[in-house]
C-alpha cells in the first residue's frame, strides 16, 4: 500500500512540474521547490524520529539560502525573455503556490520512500522492482489522460535515441536514489543534488556563456560551507559521548530469537 502511494505521489509531482513550467520559468520553479530541504528535515523528524541538533538546522537553512542565491543568478537576456513572455500576475502567483506545494510534497514522498526501503523485509532489488511496477501503472494512466493531437505520435517518438537515453539515465538515477534511501538518508540525497547543481552551473558558464559574478560565488560558498558544517558536526557528535538520544529507523524488524534465548 505504501509503495503504491509513493508511486502515485511521484507521478503527481513529476506531471505537475510540466504544468508549472507552462506558468513560471524554470529558475523560479527550482528556487521555490528547494523549500524541500527544510521540509525534508521536518518530515524526517515527524515520521522517523530522527533528531537534528540546532547547528544542523542552521546548516540546512544556510544551505537553502545558498541555493536561492545561486538560482537568483541569471543572465540579463534570460530576465528580458522571461519578462516578455510572462503570464498575468494572478497566474504566476498560482504557479508559485503550486511550486511550493510540489516542493513540500516531494519532501514528504522522499521521506516515505526512505521509510519503505529501510523497513521492508524484502531485498533491495525486489523493492525497487515493485516500486517501479507501480510507477509504470501510474505513468500509463497519465498517458491515457493525454487529449491533444500529438498523443497519436507518442509511441512512434518514444523509440528515438533521445527518449531512450532519458529513460536509461532516469532509471540509473532512480536506482542510485533508492540506494541512498536504503543505506544512507534523505539529507545525503539533498547534498548530492545541491553539489550537482553547483557543478552544472559552472559547466553552463563554460559552455553556454553564463556570467560568473559575486552572487554566484557567494551562493556556492554558502552551499559548500553549510554542507561541510553539517557533516563535520555529525562526525564530531558520533565520536564524542553525547547525552542526546538519536532515534533511527531499524534496518530490519526485531526477531523473537533474542527473547527465546
Amino acid at each position: 500500500v505504501v509503495l503504491g502511494l509513493v508511486a502515485i505521489l511521484y507521478g503527481v509531482w513529476n506531471n505537475l512540474r510540466f504544468y508549472i513550467l507552462e506558468i513560471i520559468d524554470p529558475a523560479t520553479l527550482f528556487l521555490i521547490h528547494n523549500v524541500k530541504i527544510v521540509f525534508t528535515a521536518i518530515f524526517l523528524r515527524m515520521f522517523t524520529g530522527k533528531m537534528f541538533k540546532s547547528k544542523q538546522w542552521i546548516s540546512l537553512l544556510v544551505l537553502t539560502l545558498g541555493v536561492a542565491v545561486v538560482m537568483i543568478h541569471r543572465d540579463e537576456s534570460d530576465k528580458k525573455e522571461s519578462s516578455s513572455t510572462a503570464s498575468s500576475k494572478s497566474l504566476v502567483l498560482f504557479g508559485c503556490i503550486l511550486a511550493l506545494v510540489r516542493g513540500i510534497g516531494t519532501a514528504l514522498t522522499n521521506v516515505l520512500c526512505e521509510y519503505v526501503f529501510k523497513r521492508q523485509k524484502e531485498g533491495f532489488w525486489y523493492v525497487n522492482a515493485e516500486l517501479y511496477l507501480f510507477g509504470m501503472i501510474v505513468n500509463f494512466i497519465s498517458l491515457l489522460s493525454v487529449k491533444d493531437d500529438t498523443s497519436s505520435n507518442i509511441f512512434h517518438d518514444m523509440f528515438t535515441i533521445l527518449p531512450i537515453l532519458i529513460v536509461l539515465l532516469g532509471g540509473f538515477s532512480g536506482i542510485c536514489v533508492s540506494f541512498i534511501f536504503k543505506f544512507i538518508d534523505n539529507i545525503a540525497l539533498i547534498a548530492a543534488d545541491v553539489l550537482a547543481m553547483v557543478i552544472l552551473v559552472f559547466i553552463s558558464a563554460a559552455y553556454f556563456g553564463l556570467s560568473i559574478n559575486l552572487s554566484l560565488i557567494v551562493g556556492c560558498f554558502l552551499i559548500i560551507a553549510s554542507l561541510g558544517y553539517y557533516y563535520t558536526n555529525n562526525e564530531a557528535a558520533s565520536s564524542s559521548s553525547s547525552s542526546e538520544t538519536v532515534i533511527e529507523i531499524p534496518m530490519t524488524p526485531p526477531t523473537k530469537a533474542a527473547g527465546q534465548s
